[in-house]
């Protein structure tokens, strides 16, 4: 709405009693996806603390949701991130 990019998300459900294996689209901007939340390890991971998806699959346990969020990987690159007003 302000021209500024804001944060992509991938969110997998699997609500199946058996794992099942998600291919990852690329992300949209260019970065690299993150872990943001995984209920079957209970894990809300904090914004700045999230760890990259290293492969371009990824398996979720039965029931099971997962958010990704894409990072640039960049600290110094604020593309990606919204501005807040002092």
């Amino acid at each position: 709405e302000n021209g500024e990019r804001d944060d992509s998300f991938y969110v997998m459900f699997n609500f199946h009693s058996t794992a099942h294996v998600f291919d990852l689209p690329k992300a949209p901007g260019g970065g690299r996806w993150h872990v943001r939340l995984n209920t079957d390890q209970g894990l809300f991971i904090p914004e700045g603390e999230e760890k990259a998806v290293e492969k371009k699959s990824m398996e979720v346990a039965p029931r099971t949701i997962v958010i990704l969020v894409e990072k640039s990987g960049r600290k110094q690159d604020g593309k990606n991130r919204k501005r807040t007003r002092a």
